[in-house]
């Protein structure tokens, strides 16, 4: 998982992957990104980032700010935020991508009248979901996102933030929220490739220790069980979206990994093989055939 600015990659996949999404695409090059050809050295840079978080933290609450209030052009600030990746901690990066997702809510004439409601309710009002400016800014953190942490698609990164309107100064939620979506897509998919082959062997070991005989009900109920098993593979994803960005990782990173692999095998793996164990001598001692 990632969750701080590391160098971008390409990540366009086999190629198919551009012309399936041309609309998130779009989105991409509608983004605020760092320009890998102008030049800002490193005093500059820091002046720059440390100009935009002064600015940033005036406008912490506010969907959208103008972007005649950054202290150089966006894609000057971009790159120098970028810039700054190179050489920064790890902890360090978590803010810089923090501050890229937070550029994108600086738009050209920002009207005042989309500022939230004070309060802590959250930005679900039909006037805002509406708003057609409102939903590119979002596009742009989803591309953002993408484009730093190395995402196959603009896309996935929207579906995961499409749900909540991201303010000035709560990047972090938005990050957290694609992580989340991303570990819980990829564990999903590892558990339905991994449960065929766990029941199959499970049904064959309870059949070879002589435990059980071949049912066709049981195939037939962890047949019906590999449809959970996205499921059981989505939730294993969250909570190791939870143990990457909790105080463990930073602490602890080698528990922190053990941990993860751990659910992961735990359940991903062997889960499959016990039910198909199970599942295969309760069919025969019921006499199901």
């Amino acid at each position: 998982m990632a969750d701080r600015l590391d160098r971008p990659q390409d990540a366009t996949g086999d190629g198919t992957v551009a012309a399936a999404h041309r609309d998130a695409d779009r989105h991409l090059q509608e983004a605020t990104l760092p320009d890998s050809e102008l030049a800002v050295d490193a005093a500059e840079a820091r002046e720059l980032v440390t100009s935009f978080r002064r600015i940033r933290d005036t406008q912490r609450g506010r969907f959208v700010a103008d972007v005649r209030d950054l202290p150089a052009e966006p894609v000057r600030v971009a790159t120098a935020i970028a810039s700054l990746g190179e050489t920064a901690t790890s902890d360090e990066r978590r803010h810089l991508l923090e501050d890229l997702v937070d550029l994108q809510s600086f738009v050209v004439d920002a009207p005042a009248s989309l500022n939230p409601p004070p309060g802590p309710s959250a930005p679900t009002a039909p006037a805002a979901a509406a708003n057609p400016l409102l939903e590119q800014i979002r596009w742009k953190q989803a591309a953002l996102m993408a484009y730093a942490m190395g995402h196959v698609s603009v896309l996935g990164d929207h579906n995961a933030i499409r749900g909540r309107w991201t303010p000035i100064g709560d990047a972090r939620a938005a990050i957290n929220l694609v992580n989340d979506y991303r570990e819980s897509q990829a564990a999903g998919f590892g558990a339905l490739s991994a449960w065929p082959i766990g029941a199959l062997i499970g049904f064959g070991l309870a059949i070879v220790s002589g435990n059980a005989r071949p049912a066709v009900v049981a195939l037939v109920v962890l047949g019906v069980g590999w449809f959970a098993a996205a499921y059981l593979g989505a939730a294993v994803g969250l909570i190791e979206a939870r143990i990457e960005r909790s105080s463990l990782r930073r602490t602890h990173p080698r528990l922190a990994g053990g941990l993860e692999l751990v659910i992961g095998l735990g359940v991903i793996g062997i889960v499959p093989l016990v039910a198909g164990v199970a599942v295969t001598i309760l069919a025969t001692r019921l006499g199901l055939p």
